[in-house]
This record gives C-alpha cells, structure tokens and sequence, in this order.
C-alpha cells in the first residue's frame, strides 16, 4: 500500500514517469493505476452521496432551494486552487460539473 503512496506522490511531480512510451506494457500499467484510483475513487463518492442525501432531506423540512450556484463555485475555487495547469483544472470542472448535477438529482429525489 505505501508503495502505491509513494508512486501517487512522486507522479504528482511527474505525471508522465514511466510511462513515456506507447508500448502496451505502459498502457496496461496506466489503466492499472486508473483501477486503483477509481476504487478509492468510488468510496469517496458513496460517502459524498450519504452527505448529499442527508443534506436534501434538511432542505426538503426546511424550504431551501436545491440549486447554490454560491456554494458550487466556492467548491470549484478549492478543488482547482493550485493546479496550475489549465487543461487539468478544466477536467476537475467538468468532472465537478457532473458531480453538481448529480447531487442536485440526488437532494430533489430526497426533498419528495
């Protein structure tokens, strides 16, 4: 586990560390790691969902509005601060994008 720690900081630095080439070996290496971060990825995004129900149901007793374009873009400044790549902070806002819309589905399913 703490190998796979290790590999995750020093890609950080590197993204592209050993996999400069386009052999198959490094495509297989790659979506590997894709698995991995994918499962913790997911794990994640249950605990996320329990928060999003939880939260749709407080705004359904209490007449809030789903939609907090306030809250969204103050979510997007922290997820993107320090990037300083601009084709990967437009990932982490699409993928975000999603994940609003998602949890807006989420609280107005809770909110009936």
């Amino acid at each position: 586990m703490k190998k796979h720690k290790n590999e995750e900081l020093q890609t950080a630095k590197n993204p592209n560390r050993g996999y400069e080439g386009t052999s198959k070996s490094g495509l297989s290496l790659l979506r590997k790691r894709i698995d991995r971060i994918d499962k913790r990825l997911t794990g994640l995004l249950v605990k996320r969902y329990e928060c999003i129900s939880a939260i749709g149901l407080y705004k359904g007793k209490n007449n809030i509005s789903v939609a907090d374009p306030v809250r969204e873009a103050e979510i997007l400044s922290k997820v993107t601060s320090g990037i300083g790549d601009e084709k990967v902070t437009d990932f982490i806002k699409q993928v975000y994008a999603g994940i609003f819309d998602a949890s807006r589905a989420v609280e107005i399913h809770e909110m009936v």
